[in-house]
């Protein structure tokens, strides 16, 4: 088991499936977000290097909380559920060299990571949306 799957484990049991898959994965990708602007942004390299593993590590976190909330969710389809979420990380893996080396020639090496911790506020912004308490029904 994971640090991140024991983490939201405890806090599900202790505050309810809200805090404990919402506000970790929401936390999580907060830490990863400003880890990696900050990284950026030093000019320190070795500061830069342990933000920018700081935001990795983040980001990996919240993977219980991620896997637990389509479970939670998704019910007797937590399989389908489980599928949509790791096809549209797919969809992103496809695009992001792509996108990095556009934003590489055209803004410089920092770009795709400015890029990349606007995408983590983003995703903490919608961690705040999810309510795991709420079933997904099937059409």
């Amino acid at each position: 088991m994971s640090i991140g799957g024991f983490t939201t484990d405890r806090l599900t049991r202790r505050y309810g499936l809200r805090v404990g898959r919402s506000a970790v994965g929401g936390a999580a990708m907060l830490l990863a977000s400003a880890s990696i602007i900050t990284g950026a942004s030093v000019a320190n390299a070795h500061l830069a290097i342990i933000l920018i593993a700081c935001a990795a590590a983040s980001a990996n976190f919240l993977l219980g909380a991620a896997w637990g909330s389509c479970v939670d969710m998704g019910g007797n389809q937590a399989g389908v559920v489980s599928a949509c979420m790791n096809t549209a990380g797919q969809v992103g893996g496809v695009f992001s060299p792509i996108v990095a080396s556009l934003l590489v020639v055209r803004f410089g090496w920092s770009a795709p990571l400015y890029v990349c911790g606007m995408l983590y506020f983003c995703g903490a912004l919608c961690w705040a949306l999810v309510d795991t308490r709420k079933k997904i029904q099937a059409i």
